[in-house]
């Protein structure tokens, strides 16, 4: 789920992977998203996810303060879930929206301009 995540992003926000605060708020989402932890644990793995990404020894410098600039917003920011799906009960409950939200946007998307809705 973790790279769904950065696909997510990539797709909605138009992610440049090479902005390092773009990166680090990826990273903080799918710690966040995908791995169910507390906050200090998601900021660890956003940040060893950064440094292992991140070869240039000078931007590695940088991880810290972008980290920081970013992480209680990207922290909050629940996308596509609308909650941190870490029990059986929150992912069915996510899971069940997506599938309404999904034939929802069908629905719209055959309605036509102009036409009456009834």
């Amino acid at each position: 789920m973790h790279e769904l995540i950065h696909m997510y992003d990539n797709c909605t926000a138009s992610i440049d992977f090479n902005r390092l605060k773009h990166l680090a708020c990826t990273e903080v989402r799918a710690a966040n998203l995908a791995h169910c932890t507390t906050k200090g644990d998601t900021r660890n793995r956003a940040r060893a996810s950064l440094y292992a990404v991140i070869n240039d020894s000078l931007t590695q410098k940088e991880i810290p303060d972008a980290l920081a600039e970013v992480f209680d917003r990207c922290y909050q920011d629940l996308e596509p879930f609308g909650r941190r799906p870490c029990t059986r009960e929150t992912s069915q409950r996510a899971y069940e929206e997506f599938i309404y939200l999904r034939n929802l946007k069908k629905k719209c998307e055959n309605v036509r301009v102009g036409a009456e809705p009834y």
